[in-house]
């Protein structure tokens, strides 16, 4: 298996990771949303997903007044951000198993 194959999915990989652990356990539990089992923390993503605007509401009463109207674009340049960096490593593998050929 080329190298190009295993970084693309590693790359695509972390993004996955990170992308769970910011909407499943970072945003239901900054906006208060998540519950203590024992040790633990149940992870919130359906929660997540079907109350985005309550979300973003409560997260809003958190911050400064300039910064809760910016959230949701905030959001939406971290999910373009993650994005692009997997297409910008998936790109730079293919020019580059490309060249190798």
């Amino acid at each position: 298996m080329p190298i190009g194959y295993v970084l693309t999915a590693l790359v695509i990989a972390i993004a996955l990771l990170d992308l769970y652990g910011t909407h499943s356990m970072l945003m239901p539990y900054y906006a208060g949303f998540s519950t203590h089992v024992g040790k633990s923390v149940p992870p919130g993503l359906a929660l997540t997903v079907h109350h985005l605007s309550v979300i973003f509401e409560r997260l809003s009463l958190t911050r400064p007044s300039w910064l809760s109207p910016m959230l949701y674009s905030l959001w939406i340049g971290y999910w373009i951000a993650t994005l692009a960096v997997v297409l910008t490593i998936n790109v730079r593998m293919i020019h580059l198993s490309a060249k190798q050929r």
